[in-house]
C-alpha cells in the first residue's frame, strides 16, 4: 500500500506528497505521515486582532463575529486528528521546532474561561509516567525515588527561544539523523527543548553545542512525534523533500510490531514450519551482513571524519580530525573532557606539553588564534610546564586545496616565527596522515613525521622524500 504522506505549511516538491494549508478540510488522520510547520498558523489572528497596550491580543467571544469558537473548533478537530494519526493508526507527525510566537487569549463567558491559543494548540494531549532520575524526592519525612507524571499538550509545551547553527551531538542511530547529516549546512535552531519531563519520556535526536535538545522523539501510542529544528530558506526543497521521505521510511521500518498473543503458537498452517526455518536462516545471514555492515559503516564515518581536514571549520567540524590525526601520527591526544583548558588541541610527549590552536576559513587564517595559542602557551610555562605550540589552519575552505595561496597572514607567520612555534596547515597534515594510512604497519615512517613536528620550529612541511620514501 503507498505511503500517504501530508505537508501543512511547508511546501516540499514530491510526488509522493500532498501539500495543504492547516486551514484547509484535509483531515490529518486520513494520512500515514503529517509534516507540519506550524509557523504560520498565527496568520489566523495576527493583524486581525489589535494588539493591547501591553502587546498582547486578546479578544471576547462574544464580540468577536465567533472568531473564538471557530478558532477553538478548528484547534479541537486537529488536536484529535492528530491523535487519532498517531495513537490509532502507528502513524509519524514529524514538526519543525519553533518558539510559541504571538498568541492570542480568547475569553469564554461561558465556560468563564480563557483559551490561550499558540501555533501548537492542535497538539494532543498524551501523559507518560516515570521514575525520575532524581535519586531522592523529599516526601514528609521520608526520602525516597518516586515516580512523576507529565503530560504533552499544548498547554504545558513551551519551547525556550534559543537561536543558533551550531549543532553538537546528533544520534546517529536514529533515522532522523540523515536530516542533520543531508541538510547540514542549511539547519539551524530557533527553540530548544529544556522541559525535564518531556526530555526523560523522549528519545534525544540532536543537541546543540552546550547540550540542549533541539530534536526528539516523543512516542505516542502506536506512533511517533517528532520535533526537529527548521532549515534555511535557500535550501533546496527537492533536496529537503528527499531526505525527509528517508527518513520517513527509516522510521517507520523501525515501528514495533503488534504483540501476537501467546496461544497462538498452538495454532500452525501446512507449510508455515518449513517457511519460517528458511526465514530464520535468511535473519541469521542478515544479522551477519548487518554486523559487517556496521563495521563497515564505522570505517567509512572514520575516513568522513578525517577528510574534513581539508574543507571543515569550527570546533565540531575541524577540531575533531585534527585531534584524530594527532593520534594516527602517534601523539597521546587527550580528549577536551579530559583537561579544564580551552586548548583546541592537547597532547602529552614525553614531559612536553603539545598545545594547540586550529582555525578554518573561507580566507586566510588571521592572528586571533596566533593570540590565543601565545596566550596559551605563556601561562602553561609559567606554571612549570615544558611547551610546545602549534597552530593548524585550514584556509581558503572554498578552494580545491591544491589551488590555495598562502594559508596565513604575514603577521601569523611573524609572531610563530618569533616564538618558534611550528605552524602547519590542515592539507599538509592530510599528506601525512595518507602516507601512514597508506602503509600502516609502517612505524618508521609514522615516527619520522612525529619527529618532525616535534622539531619543527618553522613550517610544516610533508615531504615523501625527506620520509625516505
Amino acid at each position: 500500500m503507498k505511503l500517504k504522506i501530508l505537508s501543512v505549511g511547508l511546501s516540499l516538491p514530491d510526488k509522493g506528497i500532498e501539500n495543504a494549508s492547516f486551514f484547509d478540510p484535509l483531515s490529518f488522520s486520513d494520512f500515514d505521515v503529517l509534516i507540519i510547520d506550524p509557523k504560520n498558523i498565527q496568520e489566523i489572528w495576527e493583524g486581525r486582532i489589535p494588539p493591547l497596550t501591553d502587546g498582547t491580543l486578546r479578544v471576547d467571544a462574544r464580540s468577536d463575529g465567533g472568531f473564538s469558537k471557530e478558532l477553538r473548533e478548528l484547534m479541537d478537530r486537529r488536536a484529535e486528528e492528530v491523535e487519532l494519526l498517531l495513537k490509532h493508526t502507528g502513524g509519524l507527525v514529524i514538526c519543525l521546532l519553533r518558539g510559541k510566537g504571538v498568541g492570542v487569549n480568547c475569553y469564554f463567558i461561558e465556560r468563564e474561561h480563557t483559551m490561550e491559543a499558540n501555533i501548537y494548540n492542535w497538539l494532543p494531549g498524551t501523559t507518560f509516567t516515570y521514575t525520575s532520575k532524581d535519586p531522592m524526592y523529599l516526601l514528609g519525612t521520608e526520602m525516597k525515588k518516586q515516580k512523576v507524571s507529565y503530560t504533552f499538550s499544548h498547554y504545558y509545551f513551551n519551547p525556550k527561544k534559543r537561536f543558533g547553527r551550531e549543532i553538537g551531538e546528533i544520534h546517529k542511530g536514529h533515522p532522523f539523523s540523515q536530516y542533520f547529516f543531508g541538510l547540514k549546512d542549511k539547519i539551524y535552531f530557533e527553540a530548544v527543548i529544556s522541559d525535564t519531563g518531556l526530555l526523560e519520556c523522549s528519545k534525544h535526536i540532536a543537541k546543540n553545542k552546550v547540550g540542549e535538545v533541539i530534536a526528539l522523539e516523543i512516542p505516542i501510542g502506536k506512533g511517533k512525534f517528532v520535533l526537529i529544528p527548521p532549515f534555511d530558506d535557500s535550501a533546496d526543497m527537492k533536496k529537503v523533500s528527499g531526505v525527509l521521505v528517508d527518513c520517513i521510511r527509516k522510521s517507520l521500518e523501525w515501528s514495533v510490531p503488534l504483540v501476537k498473543p501467546d496461544w497462538l503458537k498452538n495454532y500452525s498452517l501446512p507449510g508455515e514450519e518449513q517457511v519460517s526455518k528458511k526465514m530464520d536462516s535468511l535473519n541469521d545471514e542478515l544479522k551477519k551482513l548487518n554486523e559487517k555492515k556496521e563495521k563497515i559503516q564505522t570505517q567509512i564515518d572514520e575516513i568522513e571524519i578525517l577528510k574534513g581536514l581539508l574543507y571543515e571549520t569550527g570546533r565540531y567540524g575541524l577540531e575533531p580530525p585534527v585531534r584524530e590525526a594527532f593520534s594516527i601520527i602517534g601523539f597521546d591526544v587527550k580528549d577536551p573532557g579530559e583537561y579544564d583548558k580551552p586548548y583546541d588541541l592537547l597532547a602529552i610527549e614525553g614531559d612536553t606539553f603539545i598545545i594547540g590552536e586550529i582555525e578554518g576559513s573561507k580566507a586566510q587564517v588571521d592572528v586571533d588564534k596566533y593570540r590565543q595559542l601565545l596566550d596559551y602557551v605563556t601561562e602553561a610555562t609559567i606554571e612549570g610546564k615544558r611547551c610546545k605550540g602549534i597552530l593548524i589552519g585550514n584556509g581558503f575552505v572554498d578552494s580545491e586545496p591544491s589551488k590555495r595561496k598562502e594559508q596565513f597572514t604575514e603577521q601569523v607567520i611573524r609572531g610563530c616565527d618569533s616564538q618558534r612555534y611550528c605552524r602547519m596547515t590542515t592539507t599538509e597534515l592530510y599528506k601525512a596522515v595518507h602516507s601512514i594510512l597508506s602503509q600502516p604497519s609502517d612505524s618508521k615512517t609514522k615516527n619520522l613525521i612525529k619527529d618532525r613536528i616535534m622539531n619543527c620550529e618553522g613550517e610544516f612541511k610533508f615531504d615523501v622524500n625527506i620520509l625516505g620514501k
